[in-house]
């Protein structure tokens, strides 16, 4: 339920949820992969372009965890797109991270070459 504001655009934790994947698709010995569910809206008066690669990155207790197109293949749907002046976007992004992880930070940057961004932290119960 994490909810913040940047650049004209409301971006909110909505969960996460983790899964060790399917029959066809699973995390690494050891692993577990991460989904967190986004929603985005754009208050802008202008279309605005979103990219899971581009946007998010992440850490995991302190070191790097990239964004997983296996762990992304279980999502539901995506963080890719364009989202028109006051409309929304809701989607999965995932990482494979280790099954006893503490803490995940999220970094969403919307603008490719700006500072400005946005920390969602998720603490493992």
């Amino acid at each position: 339920g994490q909810k913040s504001e940047i650049n004209g655009l409301e971006v909110t934790l909505l969960k996460t949820r983790t899964t060790t994947g399917s029959s066809y698709n699973k995390a690494e010995s050891g692993n577990t992969y991460i989904l967190c569910q986004f929603e985005i809206s754009n208050c802008t008066n202008k279309t605005v372009g979103i990219s899971s690669l581009l946007c998010f990155s992440a850490y995991c207790d302190d070191y790097t965890a990239d964004v997983s197109f296996n762990a992304i293949i279980e999502a539901n749907g995506s963080l890719d797109g364009d989202i028109a002046p006051g409309k929304k976007m809701k989607g999965e992004i995932g990482f494979e991270i280790p099954k006893d992880w503490e803490e995940l930070e999220i970094v969403f940057t919307p603008e490719l070459w700006s500072s400005d961004s946005l920390t969602f932290v998720v603490n493992n119960k």
